[in-house]
């Protein structure tokens, strides 16, 4: 998908270029040069400065087990890092007077944001890797196991990349789940903030190299396919698509409704084709997900006499929207309702 992002007054491309020279270093035990690109990357995402205390806790970690590192070799790359890491918040406090320019326009949450959009970057059938790389995250699964299953020695020499893999990428999610508009534009289908995640399986792949795969002919034909399909459906001349349900999202609550539950700011703008949170109600194509808002009673499925009335009694309570999902197995039954957006 990165191919999109070519040509675009975006970040993107940037941000997984240098996340993608730290995982490398860091699969090759260069963590200390892992900590200084992840710095570079930090500069335009202010978050990714996490991943320099992962990568320098690694460092002091794989220290005991290999050479140390010449020390004036080592006060020289850590100095850089830690001026760079700083050059994002100076500027922006010594200009703007914020650590980081969401802060002007509220594009961050007081909040801690919910499990259901800390891990939407994930499942989310609109904008998550499960949906638009699914043979990525196929592969990093398959490697993960690959790599508990390594001799001792090989499996040293990368459980560590791994380990800061899955810790930068709890922490990133966290931080991209803050923003106020996950749903955010100046993306092709899935959430931009995806890319930010696809060096972090870097590790895993590494593993999946180092088994008898290495010498199959299968993963690399997988490799040119995958790459092929992309360059067309993510062709750089298409236009932003960002507030149009993806195919899969249909796909999913159609078959399996609620499973993940739905964000219903991703929910709702994708299927009202209109940008700025959940204004209205909204429902999936075949209606086994319904977005009913308190200000919109506009229904736009029929529902069941005693659905109407939970979802009244839960609009009288405060919830000021809710959903109204079908059950998946057997079909037949009353659907689930549960909230959406609580009282304020």
């Amino acid at each position: 998908p990165l191919v999109w992002f070519i040509g675009k007054a975006q970040v993107e491309v940037f941000t997984w270029a240098l996340l993608t020279l730290a995982m490398v270093a860091a699969v090759h035990g260069r963590f200390l040069m892992a900590g200084l690109w992840a710095a570079v990357a930090s500069t335009q995402n202010l978050p990714i400065a996490g991943a320099v205390v992962v990568f320098w806790v690694a460092a002091l970690w794989h220290r005991r087990r290999t050479a140390p590192m010449a020390h004036w070799r080592a006060a020289v790359i850590m100095t850089a890092t830690l001026l760079v890491t700083l050059l994002h918040p100076v500027t922006t406090r010594a200009t703007l007077g914020v650590t980081t320019p969401q802060e002007l326009n509220g594009g961050i949450q007081a909040a801690m944001p919910t499990l259901s959009r800390v891990l939407a970057l994930l499942v989310d059938p609109d904008i998550g890797m499960v949906a638009w790389v699914p043979v990525l995250v196929v592969l990093s699964i398959v490697g993960a196991v690959a790599l508990l299953r390594l001799p001792e020695e090989e499996r040293a020499a990368i459980a560590p990349a791994a380990a800061c893999a899955v810790v930068i990428g709890g922490g990133l999610l966290v931080a991209c789940a803050k923003t106020t508009n996950v749903n955010s534009g100046g993306s092709l289908w899935m959430s931009r903030y995806v890319m930010w995640m696809l060096p972090l399986t870097l590790p895993f792949l590494a593993a999946l190299t180092r088994t008898r795969f290495r010498a199959s002919w299968w993963l690399p034909t997988l490799g040119v396919v995958t790459v092929a399909v992309y360059l067309w459906v993510f062709a750089p001349w298409r236009p932003e698509v960002y507030v149009t349900p993806s195919p899969q999202s249909e796909l999913a609550y159609r078959l399996l409704p609620g499973v993940p539950k739905p964000i219903p700011e991703v929910f709702w703008e994708r299927r009202a084709h209109r940008d700025g949170g959940v204004q209205g109600s909204a429902a999936s194509a075949t209606c086994e997900v319904i977005l009913l808002y308190a200000a919109d009673m506009a229904q736009p499925c029929s529902i069941d006499r005693a659905t109407q009335d939970e979802v009244g009694a839960r609009f009288a309570a405060g919830d000021r929207a809710v959903w109204v999902i079908a059950p998946i197995w057997p079909r037949e039954g009353p659907p689930r309702v549960s909230t959406a957006i609580g009282a304020p």
